[in-house]
């Protein structure tokens, strides 16, 4: 009975252990992780700062109007054109929820207007325009993520370039961008 006990003693000590080293592990990937999230939520404001060129472009909403405090589809129009543009050239980066000026304006009236009310939504309204009017064989070329400046939502898609073509389809009309 005894050597059963203390062979118990030594499992349970060495389960210990190991879930400590274990949790220790994760804790310092979880520090790591806040450390880079900070890192590029810098990054994203200096690239505001510096403002647009040709391989970064900002779009104020992907939806909201502004002016006319709703819905207005020919905003979805202008981002798809830039991301086609971004396709057929070396790729960019397209920075929602930001003006012309570089002021940070956010996605929260965006979220208004969309099914899913928060950054899955968009991220879900994105990819289903993409889907629709340039295609899904270049959705893997899209890559989004989201970022917290000033306290306000803005979503960066950093698009790769792509090897082939990419259109965007109105209706009948398909049109090349670059």
């Amino acid at each position: 009975m005894m050597g059963m006990a203390s062979m118990f003693v030594i499992l349970g000590l060495l389960l210990g252990l190991g879930s400590g080293f274990y949790y220790l592990r994760l804790r310092k990937q979880q520090l790591e992780i806040k450390l880079q999230e900070g890192q590029m939520s810098q990054d994203i404001s200096s690239l505001i700062e510096h403002g647009e060129n040709d391989r970064v472009e900002f779009k104020s909403s992907l939806r909201y109007d502004q002016y006319t405090n709703g819905v207005n589809p020919q905003l979805e129009e202008v981002i798809l054109k830039t991301i086609a543009g971004f396709l057929n050239a070396n790729g960019g980066r397209l920075i929602l929820g930001v003006n012309d000026e570089g002021e940070i304006l956010g996605l929260e009236n965006d979220y208004l207007y969309l099914k899913k009310k928060d950054r899955d939504g968009l991220e879900l309204k994105l990819f289903q325009m993409i889907c629709n009017s340039i295609g899904p064989e270049f959705s893997s070329l899209i890559h989004v993520f989201f970022y917290r400046p000033d306290g306000k939502d803005v979503c960066v898609l950093n698009i790769d370039g792509s090897r082939t073509p990419a259109y965007v389809k109105n209706g009948k009309v398909t049109t090349f961008y670059l």
